[in-house]
């Protein structure tokens, strides 16, 4: 892998699976990114939009995890900044 992240081109069964997990999480927020061979995230889309990576516990981070597997795209959970 490269480093050049992009969104995740996600299908409606992956976008339920994501709001499924966002509910059980209790997260704000769940990002799907995958690599690619030109970035197409910019970060400071992050900062602009008061995003910071939510705290996750053991349990919340296995079942990232496992959505991750699924999905076969890389998860994060993030949260507002207040």
């Amino acid at each position: 892998m490269d480093g050049n992240w992009n969104w995740a081109s996600l299908d409606n069964q992956q976008m339920e699976m994501l709001q499924e997990a966002e509910q059980t999480l209790g997260a704000e927020i769940l990002l799907a990114f995958e690599n690619g061979e030109r970035a197409n995230v910019w970060s400071g889309w992050f900062s602009r939009n008061n995003l910071r990576v939510a705290e996750l516990n053991e349990s919340q981070v296995e079942c990232l995890q496992g959505l991750e597997q699924k999905m076969g795209s890389v998860v994060i959970a993030y949260e507002q900044s207040h």
